[in-house]
């Protein structure tokens, strides 16, 4: 049986072929977005900005940070997180946005409450997401003596109830 598809419908169909696999791994690469380029100190983040993330999974628009779910880093239930040394950053790409409700929401992951007096993120973990975190990429270069500090609280009324470490 000889083939009957002229050179230039098969040239056609390979235009075609390349066009729809790079549309799709362009799309791929829109769904999770991450801004990971260091940042200079002193740094600081506050989460007011409503703007700085509008779509699921998107950290682009956060400058230095970027939240991961933590799949798999952890296998003991309720394990001391500042035992945890695993690299997480190859685990998905995380936060849901544009939450409004910390006492209902329990997706587990990374979290941005935006819809709530104080906007800020949060972080859950989950049967999935064993260790929700974020990375906040720094550049340190010629400096010493880095102090760290970050304030912590509970947004919800049932997370009040649970020990923070």
């Amino acid at each position: 049986m000889k083939n009957n598809i002229s050179k230039w419908e098969k040239f056609t169909i390979l235009c075609l072929t390349a066009f729809m696999a790079l549309g799709l791994i362009n799309f791929v690469k829109t769904v999770v977005e991450a801004n990971n380029a260091p940042q200079p100190l002193p740094f600081s983040q506050n989460w007011s900005n409503v703007n700085l993330i509008t779509v699921d999974d998107d950290w682009s628009m956060v400058p230095g940070i970027v939240g991961f779910r933590g799949d798999d880093i952890v296998v003991v239930t309720d394990t001391d997180l500042r035992t945890i040394v695993a690299d997480g950053s190859g685990t998905p790409v995380d936060v849901n946005a544009n939450r409004s409700d910390p006492d209902v929401f329990n997706t587990g992951g990374v979290v941005e409450f935006d819809g709530i007096p104080n906007p800020n993120i949060a972080l859950q973990g989950s049967g999935t997401a064993d260790f929700a975190h974020i990375v906040i990429y720094l550049n340190t270069t010629g400096r010493t003596n880095i102090q760290v500090a970050y304030n912590c609280s509970a947004l919800s009324s049932a997370a009040a109830s649970r020990l923070y470490r």
